[in-house]
């Protein structure tokens, strides 16, 4: 999960070998995240609850690709707003061509 990355710097169970991972995630386990990195601002808080959101264990409850684009076009709004629209999210969303409609 490339959100997952560009918040800590890390692959997720990065701790595991890839045959452990597969078995973590049948489970229904996700990647460990630091509680640190919520409520640090807007934007981190807006990156943590979409990527937890595709972390859904019921592939009926995760978002669709046109609802996370929805998602973080709109979080960039408000955080260009709040002014808290970095280089680190403005490059991850020109890596994935997010752009205003």
């Amino acid at each position: 999960n490339n959100i997952y990355a560009l918040l800590t710097g890390l692959w997720i169970f990065y701790d595991v070998k890839d045959e452990d991972m597969k078995k973590r995630a049948i489970a229904g386990e996700t990647a460990y995240l630091d509680p640190r990195y919520r409520n640090r601002n807007y934007m981190q808080d807006r990156l943590i609850e979409i990527m937890e959101r595709c972390w859904a264990y019921d592939p009926e409850d995760r978002p669709d690709a046109f609802e996370i684009v929805s998602f973080l076009r709109d979080a960039k709004k408000e955080g260009i707003r709040l002014g808290e629209y970095n280089d680190t999210v403005a490059e991850t969303v020109v890596e994935y061509n997010i752009e205003e409609e």
